[in-house]
């Protein structure tokens, strides 16, 4: 097993992907994936969005990098849910969303804080028993359930920008033969 360490040094800590007048997506991803670029799962939505993909992420790093980048969604998992979620709670202006996938047990009352702020926080946990997931929690932020998650949230905050709904059928049209086929369901 790797650490934290090995992975930093395995690629860069951050990664940019997508127009710079797009809204902006962090991704603090403890998982450590896109060490060269973003997950397959994730590229139609660069043609919308301005994802910045902090592998590893020093939650004390991302808050210093917010300045100047105007409002934001945040997105993370597991282990690195409470210290996002508390980075959101600093924010509230700033940050317009959060999601987190499979977080750890004591966001709740970080969760509560943000909806006092109003700012919207989405938590899921995945199915531990999902062949397509392939991993025990907390399921990669490239899995295609996070993505669709990730979706859902932005078109709640922001239903104006309608085009990532295309960018995720389109996703979810790559990924569908796949997912079928470690799911058990049909497809050769």
């Amino acid at each position: 097993m790797r650490n934290a360490d090995d992975v930093r040094t395995d690629g860069p800590e951050l990664v940019w992907h997508g127009p710079p007048d797009a809204p902006t997506l962090l991704v603090l991803d403890p998982g450590g994936e896109a060490k060269h670029g973003l997950p397959a799962t994730w590229r139609p939505l660069a043609e919308h969005l301005r994802i910045g993909w902090y592998r590893v992420p020093d939650v004390d790093a991302v808050e210093r990098s917010l300045d100047g980048l105007g409002a934001v969604h945040l997105v993370t998992s597991g282990p690195a849910s409470a210290a996002a979620l508390a980075l959101a709670t600093r924010h509230p202006g700033q940050v317009l969303s959060i999601t987190a996938v499979d977080p750890s047990d004591d966001v709740e009352e970080l969760r509560r804080q943000l909806a006092e702020q109003r700012v919207v926080a989405r938590t899921f946990v995945s199915n531990g028993d999902d062949p397509a997931a392939r991993v025990g929690p907390p399921l990669p932020l490239g899995h295609p359930d996070v993505v669709g998650r990730l979706v859902e949230t932005l078109l709640s905050v922001e239903p104006q920008h309608g085009e990532i709904a295309d960018d995720w059928r389109r996703i979810r049209e790559s990924v569908a033969g796949p997912m079928r086929r470690a799911r058990g369901d049909g497809g050769v």
